[in-house]
Parts: C-alpha cells; structure tokens; sequence
C-alpha cells in the first residue's frame, strides 16, 4: 500500500512516515500543496494523509480539487483545529476521516487501516452494476452515473449509496450505515452520516431534479426512495 503524506512540518511528517513504515506501508513525502498536486498527477495513492495548514495550495483547496477531477483516493485530514463545523466542511468537500493534532500514533494506525479497508476493491460483490431509476451504479469502476452522466462522490457517498442499492426496500438506521460503510462500531456521530447523504442528494439533484433517491425515514434511517 502506497500513503502519500502532505505535512508541511517536518518532524511530524517524518513521525509519521516513521509510524507507517512499521505497518509495511510504502511512504511518500510531501510539504507544500502544490508538490502534492503535482505528485497526484503523476502517481497513483492508496490513500492520502493531508495537512490542512500547508503552504502554496491549502489543504482544503487541494482535497477540493483532488474530488472535483473525480480523485476518489482516500484522504485522512489532519488538523488542530477541533471543532465540529471544520469536521463537516472537510467531509462536505470530501474528506474520508479527520484526525486532531496532537495524535496518538495507535489511532493514526487504525484509522488507516480503517480507510484502506473501506477502499478495498474486495468489498465488491460481483453484481457489478445496478440500475436504479435514472441512475447506474457500478462497482467496478467505482462510477455513477445519472442520466448518463458521470457524477463525482467520495469513496464514502460510494459506499453508502452501494449499501442503499443493493437492499432498496430495507430502511438503514445510521448506527446501520455506519458500521456497513466504515467497518468499525457507531459512536452516535449522526452529523458525519448526515452530511454524506445531503452530498449525494445534491449531486444527484443537479443532473436529474425530477426524481426522488433516497428516502429520510423520520426517527429511523434512510432507504432508496
């Protein structure tokens, strides 16, 4: 597995690189947003670690970028900054998990791995494609599209719109998504569940405004609509 980290702080970038390195990860080194951008585009990443506070292009406008080309590479925000609507924004843009400095390397461990394994192409079955009123998801190149058009989400929105899919009748609680999607117990967090479903709704909303996908059920969860 290849990490890219962008951290421009070099005793924490190099602490951390040193921390995946034990794990068998394959570390590549970033300080500055725009070496990181010119990295992405020359080599492919099993997942990003991203400093939000880097020089040249912020971290946010690099993540934002990175998803607007249709980038679905992982990224585990790393920040100071601890308070809840900074948490959304960056799952807003499409940021897969968040850490706060200062970090427990045991945490920063499992968060990888738990990103890697939500990324993992073996959580694919092998019905590959599904068809849901005007819109086609497909599972193996990870796509969907609307009215025939390509829309851009997260490995996240993926994920739970997957989920959704693949039992359309069945109403999810968010404890369900949560532990479906992310593979690790719920710890109430509904704000990070909400925000990927609004996400989805919106992007499907701009290409096809006419038609209902997924259903808020009051009280309970979500299904297809």
């Amino acid at each position: 597995m290849r990490i890219l980290v962008v951290e421009d702080d070099l005793d924490i970038n190099d602490l951390i690189k040193e921390i995946l390195i034990k794990s068998d990860y394959d570390v590549v080194q970033a300080v500055t947003g725009l070496e990181a951008q010119l990295l992405t585009e020359k080599n492919k990443y099993d997942l990003i670690i991203l400093d939000l506070m880097i020089p040249s292009v912020p971290g946010k406008d690099f993540l934002k970028k990175l998803r607007d080309k249709g980038d679905l590479t992982p990224v585990i925000a790393l920040s100071a900054i601890r308070d809840k609507d900074t948490k959304i924004d960056l799952l807003d843009i499409g940021a897969d998990d968040y850490i706060t400095k200062p970090f427990d390397p045991d945490d920063l461990k499992a968060r990888v791995r738990a990103v890697l394994r939500r990324s993992s192409p073996s959580k694919i079955n092998n019905d590959n494609l599904i068809k849901y009123k005007n819109l086609t998801l497909d599972k193996d190149s990870l796509e969907i599209k609307v009215n025939e058009i390509l829309i851009s989400t997260t490995l996240i929105e993926f994920k739970i719109l997957e989920l959704l899919l693949d039992y359309p009748k069945k109403v999810f609680s968010k404890e369900n998504i949560y532990k479906n999607v992310w593979d690790e117990d719920f710890y109430g967090d509904d704000a990070t569940i909400a925000v990927h479903i609004s996400n989805l709704r919106n992007k499907i909303k701009t290409v096809d405004s006419e038609n209902e996908y997924i259903k808020t059920i009051w009280g309970i969860g979500y299904r297809m609509a």
